[in-house]
């Protein structure tokens, strides 16, 4: 059986877990059995899942008969044990995968995007909830030229689909979008003017600050 030992997040201090683990793969796996290839991937300081440090998992094709499925499991109780151990040691997390009859360097980049994909998950998200529209554009006191131009940015948006798709844009621009931006002092009705937009499209508006997005502290 082939058995391959992956440290993730390498650091040298950590060199006597994984003799440990090395010497449990020897004493506690079968050498002929439905497993043909085994990877263990240590991940230092990384936390895979909540309550759970070892995680295994197998392509599908392999059937354990008991002895076997004995054996995996004190396997992965002895792994257990040597987690709980590190953490205490070190006050670090430690979690280890086991992956069944996987090739190695396939599964490898699969968990590398899985773990970016953790990270971007992990970020700070804005708690932005949508909200219908408060005003309507018949609500407003606008001067002929700026009414015109916000009925334009309308007629824009509504025929976005034939601009980019029809009218052959997306070759320029892939992404269809539509930005715009209302400018002026406080309380000339910039905010008005966005909800009535979202109103004439039909569409909800999501309120924020820019000092949500960005630190207020820009530009000083």
């Amino acid at each position: 059986m082939q058995k391959d030992l992956e440290i993730f997040n390498k650091s040298s201090e950590n060199n006597s877990f994984s003799e440990r683990i090395k010497e449990l793969l020897e004493k506690l796996l079968l050498k002929e059995n439905s497993v043909q290839s085994l990877l263990l991937i240590l991940a230092y300081d990384v936390d895979l899942k909540p309550g759970e440090n070892v995680s295994s998992f197998s392509n599908g094709k392999i059937h354990f008969s008991l002895k076997e499925k004995f054996q995996l499991d004190e396997f992965k109780q002895e792994l257990v044990k040597i987690c709980d151990e590190y953490q205490k040691r070190e006050n670090k997390k430690l979690s280890i995968v086991i992956a069944y009859n996987f090739e190695k360097e396939i599964f490898i980049k699969n968990f590398e995007k899985n773990m970016q994909r953790k990270e971007d998950d992990d970020t700070p998200k804005l708690n932005v909830i949508p909200i219908a529209p408060k005003y309507r554009l018949d609500q407003m006191i606008l001067r002929d030229s700026v009414k015109e131009e916000i009925s334009k940015i309308i007629v824009l948006i509504q025929n976005i689909d034939k601009i980019y798709n029809e009218w052959g844009f997306q070759k320029i621009d892939s992404t269809p979008r539509c930005i715009v931006n209302f400018f002026g002092p406080a309380g000339t009705g910039k905010t008005m003017a966005a909800h009535a937009v979202a109103c004439e499209l039909g569409q909800k508006i999501l309120p924020l600050n820019y000092s949500d997005i960005e630190s207020k502290f820009w530009g000083d």
